[in-house]
């Protein structure tokens, strides 16, 4: 309880009716009727109300109910005094707002300095206590009060009160005798709402109110904006991801979602629960088995959805080659904000020692390039080159620009290949007397294996055949080869054919 700032002194009910009151001490005077306690909407004050005594009195004692237990009587303290022409009393000491409080009025006569002669003792009449619970995720807030006590029977009705400015009020609902709870739907976040009771008696004349609560609907701030800063390649061929929350956001739980297509049904891919503005996510999913698309949904504390990113996607890079030209296309890179400023195409030339070089091919998203005059037929490892795509952003106003990278495709380009239909092993001018295959430009390495017309290999190397096997000379005739040639890929190209070996 809080302090009372006039001297206090408690008064029991015993010693109020048997001990000070008893008629040994001179004449008790008739007892004030207590007509109405009350809070004041505005102060927050008690103001408690009543009728003077008929007796003639000195001045009024006006006492705050206080009960332990309900097994034990009311105690009274005092709160102060009034004179004999009052009707009134302000208590500006109060825990109204935390307890319903009961006050009685007492009439004084004092006869002489030892003298006190008082007005019986009544049940004391009490505040209404009014208290609200805010949900947040309902968006609701829930009041409930108690009765008027001493008026039970002969409440008129309840009128729920919304405080907008100094005296300045709206009624939210009136209520008859018996309800005592409302509740106020549809509160708007971070806002301050003053709420109050009234309660009406019988008489339409008095009316006492309830402690005002000023509650503040504290939501988690949710972000303005989530921005998908981007979808690249990272290590291990996986998709690497980063989203930037907007600052002030006090939510911590966000959903990656992630789809085949942008408008089709989305997975949760995973559910994070972070205090971090930049949160970053590796998909473990092959960053080459297709084209995803991702966006970070952020929830509030009531586990509703409440702010979804942009969208970010992976670009997925495919081309092929025909006669040393080249043909690259990629999908294009959706939903930044600013969209996409430029591409920009990475080739890397050679196998060791490579030549790195890019260009800018503007928005459009495919690429094509002659390799013809780029090739160094002296050089097998000139024959490959890669290629990679990395997508920019258009600037924002800070100047930041976000990146991604797409996938990184290799071609190596095969030499046209010539296959000798006969050769002379034991020619005589040493002319036409190996089997080999016949390139444009020399390759990384070639196997090839020979077969008599049984399907029996007799033969395999990565050299010239001389025609014999084990150092003997084959008999004349039609053998078959199988040849395979590597040029700096996963995938070899293979030929197969068949021979003559002519003797002389």
């Amino acid at each position: 309880m809080k302090p009372l700032y006039l001297l206090y002194y408690i008064i029991s009910f015993w010693f109020l009716t048997g001990f000070c009151c008893g008629t040994a001490f001179g004449q008790q005077p008739e007892k004030p009727r207590l007509t109405m306690v009350t809070v004041d909407t505005e102060t927050g004050n008690d103001i408690v109300y009543w009728e003077q005594s008929p007796s003639v009195v000195d001045y009024y004692i006006i006492g705050m109910a206080v009960r332990p237990n309900p097994q034990e009587p009311y105690a009274l303290i005092q709160v102060g005094t009034a004179p004999s022409s009052a009707t009134s009393f302000e208590n500006p000491n109060t825990n109204s707002d935390e307890v319903s409080i009961g006050y009685t009025v007492w009439a004084v006569v004092q006869q002489s300095p030892d003298s006190l002669f008082f007005s019986l003792y009544d049940e004391p009449d009490s505040t209404v206590f009014l208290q609200a619970d805010f949900d947040s995720c309902r968006a609701t807030i829930s009041l409930v009060w108690n009765d008027y006590n001493n008026w039970r029977g002969e409440i008129m009705h309840y009128t729920v009160y919304q405080r907008l400015g100094n005296g300045l009020y709206v009624v939210l609902a009136t209520l008859p005798e018996g309800v005592n709870n409302y509740t106020l739907s549809d509160v708007e976040e971070n806002t301050t709402y003053g709420l109050f009771v009234e309660v009406a008696h019988n008489d339409n004349i008095r009316r006492s109110t309830s402690n005002r609560i000023d509650l503040f609907t504290d939501m988690s701030i949710i972000p303005d904006t989530i921005n998908a800063d981007y979808a690249t390649l990272g290590p291990n061929n996986t998709v690497d991801l980063s989203f930037t929350i907007a600052p002030g956001s006090e939510l911590q739980t966000y959903k990656l979602l992630r789809s085949v297509t942008p408008d089709g049904a989305f997975d949760t891919v995973v559910t994070l629960h972070t205090a971090e503005k930049t949160i970053q996510y590796q998909d473990e999913v092959s960053f080459t088995s297709g084209v995803y698309y991702y966006k970070l949904i952020a929830f509030n504390n009531c586990g509703k959805p409440v702010v979804t990113s942009n969208l970010a996607s992976n670009i997925l890079l495919g081309g092929d080659h025909q006669n040393q030209q080249i043909s690259l296309s990629w999908n294009e890179y959706i939903d930044w904000y600013g969209g996409v400023d430029h591409y920009q195409v990475t080739r890397e030339t050679g196998v060791n020692g490579t030549l790195l070089d890019s260009v800018s091919v503007g928005t459009e998203p495919f690429f094509r390039d002659d390799f013809s005059n780029r090739i160094d037929f002296n050089d097998p490892q000139s024959t490959r080159v890669c290629y990679q795509i990395r997508a920019y952003e258009s600037s924002a106003a800070d100047g930041s620009q976000n990146t991604s990278l797409s996938n990184r495709i290799c071609f190596s380009l095969d030499p046209d290949v010539h296959m000798p239909n006969a050769f002379i092993p034991n020619s005589i001018d040493a002319v036409n007397n190996t089997f080999r295959p016949i390139f444009s430009f020399y390759p990384e390495r070639y196997e090839m294996t020979i077969f008599n017309r049984s399907g029996l290999k007799i033969w395999e190397g990565t050299e010239p055949w001389d025609g014999r096997v084990n150092g003997k000379q084959v008999t004349e005739g039609v053998y078959l080869y199988h040849l395979k040639i590597f040029n700096f890929s996963d995938t070899a190209r293979e030929l197969t054919g068949s021979v003559t070996v002519v003797c002389q």
